[in-house]
């Protein structure tokens, strides 16, 4: 319990990615095989102490007796929205992923939920999916320092959180590509609900116009960013099944 409280102080302190740790660590040398090796020690270490951060905070989600806090919403959305990619968006994701099922699993208060919506409502929808799409691909030649990929492996393995009533990995995996996420999905079936507006066709729709205004700059990027626009699909596909009795008829058939 005292290492929660410690791991949500830090994203408590720092809404905006956590940078207050570059700030205040000591200089350290830095490993010639990190990206940021040109960069100055402080920032390493600020590196470093964000993954470990995040990572510490993605392990308690879930976990029995650990309350989902509203920081650890707040940081994840955030993080994930954030227009500067790093191994902490990653880790980000992992995290909103896992917080998403965990809702389906066990309701939110009343309290948390505000927190949610007005903090869906603060960041933009593009740059959110576009986070997210940022998440298809780890570099894998990346020569990170040591212990950091590490992290990025076990945080991979971490967001696989559907049981296998709601998809099975090897029965399903013909049915998909090898970048259709299909946590992204179940997440995208969620979100929506999160919202101050809940599901309905204005969300919907801002939604998937969303999706229209990713950006790309190469043939790959495209190609993640049509992966996302999959999932999304799918996963606002699969809430108009799990939720129809919340929409009226005329919703029903205006969103099919």
């Amino acid at each position: 319990n005292e290492l929660q409280v410690s791991s949500e102080n830090i994203i408590t302190e720092n809404n905006e990615e956590i940078k207050t740790l570059s700030d205040t660590s000591p200089p350290t040398t830095t490993s010639p095989t990190s990206p940021t090796a040109t960069s100055s020690p402080t920032m390493t270490l600020g590196l470093r102490h964000q993954m470990f951060a995040a990572f510490t905070v993605l392990q308690f989600i879930g976990n029995s007796g650990i309350p989902n806090t509203a920081a650890t919403w707040i940081w994840a959305i955030k993080m994930v929205s954030s227009t500067q990619t790093s191994p902490t968006q990653f880790i980000a994701i992992a995290a909103l992923t896992k917080q998403c099922y965990m809702t389906t699993v066990k309701p939110l208060d009343a309290s948390i939920r505000t927190v949610i919506a007005d903090t869906l409502a603060a960041v933009t929808w593009p740059s959110l999916l576009q986070g997210i799409a940022h998440g298809h691909h780890r570099n894998e030649n990346a020569q990170w320092s040591r212990g950091i990929d590490q992290i990025l492996r076990s945080a991979e393995y971490m967001r696989h959180v559907l049981p296998r009533s709601v998809c099975c990995m090897v029965g399903d995996k013909p049915f998909f590509s090898g970048i259709f996420h299909r946590e992204n999905a179940g997440m995208f079936s969620t979100l929506p609900l999160l919202t101050h507006e809940g599901l309905c066709v204005e969300t919907v729709c801002i939604m998937m116009n969303a999706s229209k205004e990713m950006t790309s700059s190469n043939e790959e990027e495209a190609r993640l960013n049509n992966a996302t626009r999959a999932e999304l699909f799918g996963g606002l596909t699969r809430a108009l099944c799990l939720y129809e009795e919340r929409l009226s008829k005329q919703e029903k058939d205006e969103l099919w």
